[in-house]
């Protein structure tokens, strides 16, 4: 089983016209459904969010786990290009309790509303997804065997004080002996 933790947002969009929950939790927990392998989805979820998140499970046909929220986090676009205007229900967003998961695959993506877990596993894929205060997944007692790391380049110069793709690069493989793939995006 994959585990996924993740936010779960409502997306507007007026160009196309959208109104669905996703977030890059969902979008990863109902993209990888459809190969075939058993999904867990984990995600902060309001309580006025629960069916949708429970009509989700179903649709996607995943298994879920509800971590209690007291935010909610909406992003709205103008078109899919755009920027978000994202809209909270508090201001500013109240971070959650940080959670603790202990299994051997996990899809892990930074949240507005929440620390980065504390993973124990195996094999971890890590996006932090908030370049505006970024936190790495080796930096808060994770034990961690199999790392991969997904990030944009800004987000790498802000973790590792250096400015060029070589020197992120060596940064991140010096500050984790577990780190085995580092994919560093432009944008």
């Amino acid at each position: 089983m994959i585990h996924i933790i993740g936010g779960f947002y409502k997306e507007l969009c007026l160009y196309p016209d959208w109104d669905y929950h996703f977030g890059s939790g969902g979008r990863a927990a109902a993209i990888l459904s459809g190969f075939g392998e058993k999904i867990c989805f984990h995600s902060y979820v309001h309580k006025s969010k629960e069916r949708d998140f429970k009509y989700f499970s179903n649709i996607y046909k995943i298994d879920i786990e509800f971590l209690s929220s007291t935010e909610i986090i909406n992003f709205e676009y103008y078109h899919a290009l755009s920027a978000p205007n994202i809209h909270t229900l508090n201001n500013p967003i109240e971070i959650q309790q940080q959670t603790i998961i202990n299994e051997d695959i996990v899809i892990c993506y930074g949240m507005m509303e929440a620390q980065n877990p504390i993973i124990n596993a195996d094999y971890v894929v890590f996006d932090p997804q908030f370049e505006n205060n970024p936190s790495m997944i080796f930096d808060n007692r994770s034990t961690i065997k199999h790392l991969a790391l997904i990030l944009n380049v800004e987000e790498g110069k802000k973790f590792t004080s250096e400015c060029n793709i070589e020197s992120i690069a060596k940064s991140f493989f010096k500050k984790s002996k577990n780190l085995e793939v580092l994919i560093l995006k432009d944008g």
